[in-house]
């Protein structure tokens, strides 16, 4: 269905059409450019009523990976960041043990040390990362030297109960369910680790510069962000911090977003779009075979498809141009690998994971054309060694354990 016809804003006003200028009635605005079209010119489309041409651009976002909001934070980030905040609270639990068990402090002081020890290495990272979120922009020393931040889901800061809840409820499940906490934000949308969802945030990457204001003024200085106005091709030099650089001015020609309509074809036989009646027909959807204009075409660079089924493979995830949010299964593997080669014990549970990750890059490569190779294969034989000597040094523990 068509949304409501736009009524005149104004009796010295009448709108027309984009497109057809002598197309004054049943007008609609188009979803995201806000220009007037008549019903042969606006297609449904990601849910909204697009135009020929913002439904392109649409399009070329969903290939390229362009997401609504802020850009998410990597695993690697978020991993340096928690690396660097745990550095913080090391040196100081160091010495506190150390000088615990020193000769020259007595056995109250040493005691005392001991507690304080242990309460910062419990209650010490809960507090910090609060009052860090609440007080710091979402940013921890870590998260800020990696240029992250955490964010509420509607892209705002998040509040003084989400900073606690969010640090306070890692604490936790940190204590309960260990790296599961952490593999959660593989396969979420928003690369979610537990206790984010449980705080209902997320970790974005920080803008450096301001995205409107650079659209706005026509450019930024990379430096400093001083706005350049105007751009013309040459050598421009920063009139805030002297950076020179070389700019090209770039005009992009005026594109044709007109569509033929059955009116305007001529004399011939000419079928009409399936989805649009006043409109020719010109190709056909590579997958149902459905006839359609230029507007209902959707172009893929391995194929065309209509609406519909773009809709529907976008949705099931079946088109390989727009899957860009693909999990790196291959550093999943290596990573827990490792790291049950370096802890052996904890090869229980890698171990498994480790078989599952490999399976997964196998079907990923596959899906994708890529050649699957021996990685996998070789992942799943030393996973399997190391899952059997773990099982090993727990059997030996337990039946040494028990003989004592």
């Amino acid at each position: 269905m068509y949304p409501s016809a736009v009524a005149p804003v104004a009796d010295t006003y009448v709108p027309v059409c984009t497109n057809h200028p002598e197309v004054v009635d049943n007008l609609y605005l188009c979803g995201r450019c806000q220009k007037y079209f008549c019903r042969d010119c606006l297609v449904g489309f990601q849910g909204e009523w697009l135009c020929r041409a913002c439904k392109r651009d649409v399009t070329r976002d969903l290939v390229a990976g362009v997401r609504e909001g802020s850009e998410l934070a990597t695993l690697n980030q978020r991993f340096v960041a928690v690396f660097i905040d745990g550095l913080i609270f090391v040196g100081p639990y160091i010495l506190m043990i150390a000088l615990a068990f020193a000769e020259a402090v007595s056995d109250t002081v040493g005691g005392a040390l001991m507690v304080g020890a242990f309460a910062l290495a419990v209650f010490g990272r809960p507090l910090y990362e609060a009052l860090m979120y609440q007080y710091a922009d979402g940013q921890t020393l870590g998260k800020r030297a990696v240029g992250i931040r955490v964010i509420r889901l509607d892209e705002g800061p998040i509040s003084a109960g989400q900073a606690w809840g969010r640090a306070l409820g890692r604490l936790m499940l940190d204590s309960c369910a260990g790296m599961l906490n952490y593999i959660a934000a593989v396969f979420t949308k928003d690369r979610s680790a537990l206790h984010d969802l449980l705080a209902k945030t997320k970790v974005v990457r920080v803008e450096t510069f301001d995205r409107e204001a650079y659209r706005a003024a026509g450019g930024q200085c990379p430096k400093c962000g001083a706005p350049w106005g105007t751009i013309e091709s040459g050598t421009r030099t920063c009139h805030e911090c002297g950076y020179v650089v070389e700019l090209l001015a770039f005009r992009p020609p005026q594109r044709n977003d007109m569509t033929l309509r059955l009116s305007e074809a001529g004399p011939g036989e000419t079928t009409p779009c399936a989805n649009h009646d006043n409109n020719v027909a010109t190709v056909t959807c590579d997958h149902c075979g459905l006839v359609m204009c230029d507007l209902c075409r959707t172009e893929l660079p391995t194929r065309e498809l209509c609406p519909q089924c773009f809709e529907r493979l976008h949705a099931e995830r079946k088109i390989a141009e727009t899957r860009t949010d693909l999990i790196a299964y291959q550093s999943l593997v290596t990573t827990y690998l490792l790291l049950g080669l370096l802890v052996m014990p904890v090869a229980v549970v890698t171990g498994p994971l480790t078989m599952l990750f490999a399976t997964k890059l196998r079907e990923q490569r596959q899906s994708l054309g890529e050649p699957v190779g021996r990685y996998w294969m070789v992942a799943i034989f030393l996973a399997a060694l190391e899952l059997l000597g773990a099982i090993g040094i727990w059997l030996f523990l337990f039946v040494d354990g028990s003989a004592v």
